[in-house]
């Protein structure tokens, strides 16, 4: 069952995708967002997992700068002093992460008001797809692009997001998701330290001093960036290697077959499964979070969340050794994640 409600601004919506546990999941049109995600844990409680806000009017204020739920782009995360080659012509972007780009710049697809496409309830699962146009030169990207994004949500409470594009130039794309997620459920703790996690990965991207990926490599084994073997996402955070960004907010190189995130709370038992077709998956524990007012009056604070961003490589149209996420004209893209939860 979809459930559509009207909100206090013009074309903008809320979805409430509903499965046969009556587990849901709430999207507005309003930056492609997801307002909640609400599954029941191992006590029968309903319980909502991701952090935000109660009305889609404050997703729409400007001091919402957190990206709760959003859609981003058009390149998710940094690109290096906003700027990238096509050919011999340069593009400057955007800048609005000092001399850098952070998630499509100033009016990134987190802003935007969605068309509505299509909505469809099939036999087990229930479909939104919501459409954007970004004219050409938009935040400095070229192309007339056209962007879908389809959430669909089923009776096996699995949450899928994909994101097919196309432009009538050369250009380069990276979407995203920017959910934060707290598997004890928003109303009972404010922290994400005792989650364990297991990443299918071995390096990270190494990070210049502005926290843009310089082109190397990293390999994790033994260090606090290492979770291909099941811990706490506590039990190393505060390490030296990770003063800087004070917390994890670093690109994982995923397994080229596995390509998968498994996190679970001792708490509500409920686990998560993420896969995703992309390169690459940013680990970030809301390290900037501060006296943050979100649902019911609830204060976020630093790890009040943790973001598994799938994307691909932040900076790859700048540095050669990396995969390229350039989208050629005419040509069709398409990446696809899949959010699996269950109880432990």
């Amino acid at each position: 069952m979809i459930i559509k409600n009207n909100t206090n601004t013009k074309n903008v919506y809320e979805f409430i995708l509903i499965n046969s546990k009556l587990n849901f999941v709430k999207i507005s049109n309003f930056g492609a967002t997801i307002m909640q995600i609400v599954l029941e844990d191992i006590n029968n409680k309903k319980t909502d997992i991701t952090l935000g806000y109660d009305t889609i009017e404050e997703y729409m204020r400007k001091d919402n700068i957190y990206y709760f739920g959003a859609t981003c782009g058009r390149f998710a995360n940094r690109i290096k002093n906003a700027k990238f080659k096509i050919g011999e012509k340069e593009y400057k972007l955007n800048n609005n992460d000092g001399n850098n780009i952070l998630h499509g710049g100033e009016e990134g697809f987190n802003k935007k008001i969605f068309n509505i496409l299509k909505i469809e309830e099939e036999n087990d699962k229930n479909i939104l797809v919501l459409e954007y146009f970004s004219k050409d030169l938009e935040m400095g990207f070229p192309g007339n692009l056209n962007l879908s994004v389809t959430f669909s949500f089923d009776d096996n409470d699995v949450l899928s997001i994909t994101y097919e594009a196309k432009s009538d130039k050369d250009t380069y794309v990276n979407f995203t998701n920017h959910t934060y997620f707290n598997l004890n459920g928003v109303e009972e703790s404010n922290n994400i330290e005792n989650h364990y996690l297991q990443i299918d990965s071995k390096h990270i991207l190494e990070l210049d001093n502005e926290q843009v990926p310089n082109g190397k490599l990293f390999n994790i084994k033994n260090t606090p960036f290492d979770f291909t073997n099941t811990k706490q996402i506590g039990k190393e955070i505060n390490d030296i290697l990770l003063k800087k960004t004070k917390g994890y907010d670093h690109n994982y190189c995923l397994d080229d077959t596995k390509k998968s995130i498994k996190v679970f709370s001792e708490l509500t038992k409920i686990k998560l499964e993420i896969k995703t077709t992309l390169n690459g998956m940013q680990l970030y524990t809301a390290n900037f979070l501060e006296n943050v007012k979100g649902k019911k009056n609830i204060i976020y604070n630093k790890r009040s969340g943790v973001c598994f961003e799938t994307q691909h490589y932040p900076n790859n149209p700048n540095i050669n050794a990396f995969p390229k996420s350039l989208l050629k004209k005419d040509e069709k893209y398409i990446s696809k994640t899949e959010y699996k939860f269950s109880l432990m």
